[in-house]
């Protein structure tokens, strides 16, 4: 039943809804009819529904007293209850998935170039390293046949039958130092080695020739 205008009774109804004083029956019934469009009773609630809200926040906090909670618990024993039953349904059987394969992944075409890339890249670092070696052991050979001809003009030097042996002593400030010079007097050749300390940085030892009238440098040390 629609009402034409707020009541009392409207009011009142409205105002245990908003503040949620009605019981679990009662509420069901009230929201009811306020659904078949009841325009006092829909108006009435608007009124009350925002003072409920602020009366939450006006309201200074309060510890309820044991009475309030009895009457709160003997309340809810009063209200009826209704029974939560589990129906049970026969077991069923689970279909079973089809069994599905994964598809096989095209392969792609950058794996082919990077491949190839890397080949030629590897095949590059490798030629410039066999030329770096093959340079290095074309320098290593030359140096070993300077050193191989140098060694043989040395013995033969020595082996000759007109080598001289000249001694030579050290001076102030080096008098533990010494030398020998093997000369050729057929050839006019000498080698020269001496027992010297080593020379200051950026400094040689040089050999003289020292006569009563002149100077002759023999070459460096």
């Amino acid at each position: 039943m629609k009402h034409d205008k707020i009541t009392a009774e409207t009011l009142e109804t409205a105002a245990l809804y908003a503040l949620g004083a009605l019981s679990q029956i009662e509420a069901r019934a009230f929201e009811i009819h306020m659904n078949e469009e009841c325009s006092a009773c829909n108006a009435a609630y608007s009124q009350f529904e925002g003072v409920v809200q602020e009366l939450g926040y006006s309201a200074t906090e309060a510890t309820p007293s044991p009475y309030l909670r009895d009457i709160l618990v003997s309340r809810l024993e009063k209200e009826p209850r209704t029974s939560n039953r589990v129906i049970a349904f026969p077991d069923q059987e689970k279909p079973v998935d089809p069994i599905q394969f994964a598809r096989p992944k095209p392969v792609s075409t950058f794996i082919p170039w990077a491949i190839a890339a890397s080949l030629a890249i590897f095949t590059l670092v490798s030629f410039f390293a066999w030329r770096q070696a093959d340079q290095q052991k074309a320098a290593l050979q030359q140096n070993l046949t300077i050193a191989e001809n140098q060694l043989n003009q040395y013995r033969s030097l020595v082996d000759s039958q007109d080598i001289r042996l000249i001694k030579l002593v050290g001076q102030d400030p080096a008098q533990t130092s010494g030398g020998e010079i093997y000369w050729d007097t057929a050839t006019n050749r000498w080698v020269v080695t001496a027992s010297l300390p080593p020379a200051p940085p950026g400094k040689v030892y040089q050999l003289w020739f020292v006569t009563s009238d002149s100077q002759v440098s023999a070459g460096l040390i």
